[in-house]
Parts: C-alpha cells; structure tokens; sequence
C-alpha cells in the first residue's frame, strides 16, 4: 500500500511539470535595481510623442511620475501608465502629475538615489524630508 502511494506521488509529480528547478528559479530571481528600474522607465516615457519631459523615482512597487507636457487627459495617463507597467513588470502602483513643485520633488527624489537604486545614507534624512513634503504636497492639491 506504501509503494502504491509513493508510486501515485510521483506519478502527479512527473505528470504536473513540477520540479525544484522551476521553484528554484522563480525563488531565487533577484530585481534589478531601483536606478536600473527608473532608468528603463525614462527610456519607455521618452517613446511617448505626447510626453516632452519625464522625471521619475521609483520605490519598491511604486513609480512616481512627473511629465511635462501640452495635452494633458485621463487617456494620456493611462497611456503613461500601461507604458511604465509594460517597462518595468515589478511595479505595481504608477502615480503621475503635471504639477511642477511636485514635478521638482519627485526630481529631487530621484537625485538621491544612488546607483545601487537604493537612498544612499548620507541623503536619508534629506530623502525623509522631501518625501515628507511630497506626501504634504499632494494632500493638499485635488487633482
């Protein structure tokens, strides 16, 4: 009865393509970094004609998007944000505005951030106080 049920086992192993290989894989894929991230990003808004300037800051699963641009529409920002998705497939959350004292906080964001993708320690404090500000900022403005 135990070698039917090992049998069996083993049987809807090998049958469901399920090896340590594949779970492996999945578990030990690294992201690239957040720079790397923010770079690619850049690259996939300057593709877009509509959009003639981007600044970008990217943490963990969310973008922050700044664009400078003439036509500014809800169709523009889902535009934006299916080509930010598209680019970089571990962000989850694409946040976007035209407001330029946000625009220059996300840009001074992005300045503190190393090439690791990471806030270097040195700026920490200055990386608080501005994403301080930015929360403060977009709380009081009704997009």
């Amino acid at each position: 009865m135990k070698k039917i049920r090992i049998l069996c086992l083993f049987c809807i192993f090998f049958a469901s393509s399920c090896t340590m290989r594949n779970v492996q894989n999945h578990l030990l894929q690294i992201p690239p970094s957040d720079a790397t991230r923010r770079i690619a990003i850049a690259s996939a808004l300057s593709q877009l004609p509509e959009v003639s300037e981007s600044v970008v800051f990217v943490d963990g699963h969310t973008a922050l998007i700044g664009i400078v641009t003439n036509a500014d529409s809800r169709a523009l920002r889902n535009q934006i944000a299916q080509s930010v998705l598209y680019a970089d497939p571990y962000t989850f959350s694409v946040s976007t505005t035209t407001n330029t004292a946000i625009i220059e906080k996300i840009s001074q964001l992005s300045q503190t951030q190393d090439l690791t993708g990471d806030v270097a320690d040195k700026d920490k404090k200055t990386a608080d106080r501005i994403s301080g500000s930015l929360l403060s900022n977009l709380q009081n403005i009704h997009l």
